[in-house]
């Protein structure tokens, strides 16, 4: 029983180091996210008719094959359609691939 309560405690040694480096990971997420939102607000200000000048659906359709994920999709909306971008979900729920 000594030597299986030493081998969990070290695996979960283990995963709080991953827990670390997750949460480091999401903090630059949001890091990122706040920068992209500064350029976007730069962006609009100092090209006001910009969104004039371009056809959404065309450029979603340029680029919507490399948003493979439904996070990245919200982006691509997001930065088309001058809304606020996505906020970062944090979730360990599964492992699920998303195809589309």
């Amino acid at each position: 029983m000594e030597a299986a309560t030493e081998h969990m405690q070290a695996k979960t040694a283990g995963v709080g180091s991953s827990v670390d480096i997750l949460d480091a990971c999401f903090g630059r997420i949001d890091v990122v996210l706040t920068e992209l939102e500064g350029v976007k607000c730069q962006l609009e200000i100092d090209h006001p008719d910009v969104k004039e000048q371009y056809d959404s659906a065309e450029i979603e359709q340029l680029f919507s094959a490399f948003y493979t994920t439904e996070m990245e999709r919200e982006v691509l909306h997001a930065a088309l359609d001058g809304t606020d971008l996505p906020v970062a979900r944090q979730t360990f729920a599964g492992n699920d691939v998303e195809l589309f």
